[in-house]
């Protein structure tokens, strides 16, 4: 998966693609967001054979990818569609969907501080959506 810096201006800011992951699989649904230090990146990521998992880096704003390829969800089922929203002080939130027996909408908090030592689970936001439970506990 390959990136570009862009102004709020809509300039391009990179001559060339910034490479934030090669890897073997499928990478797609990539979301990225600023977070007052730098860019967070997340996608699904197809390496494994139980399915996606979410992955992401740290681009930083000179577009150096300070934090490569992070494992960021792994549940042992397709954890897809990733969004994410920065609070503006080094904090985001991650949500996405999981599929699977019990797939729901789930969401975890990345800290820019703590990035490499991600907390494992997460968050259930929504448990069966066709039902509208909505939960409010720490999964």
């Amino acid at each position: 998966m390959h990136g570009r810096r862009v102004s709020a201006s809509g300039e391009v800011l990179d001559a060339a693609d910034l490479v934030i992951i090669e890897a073997a699989g499928a990478q797609r649904s990539p979301t990225v967001a600023w977070d007052s230090y730098d860019f967070f990146v997340a996608w699904s990521d197809e390496r494994g054979a139980l399915g996606f998992a979410l992955r992401g880096a740290v681009v930083s704003p000179t577009g150096d990818i300070t934090v490569p390829d992070l494992l960021l969800v792994d549940e042992r089922e397709d954890e897809q569609a990733p969004a994410i929203a920065a609070s503006g002080f080094g904090v985001s939130l991650i949500a996405y969907e999981r599929f699977g027996f019990g797939g729901n909408i789930r969401a975890q908090r990345v800290c820019e501080s703590e990035v490499t030592t991600w907390v494992r689970g997460s968050l259930d936001v929504v448990v069966d959506p066709g039902f509208g439970r909505v939960v409010s506990g720490d999964g």
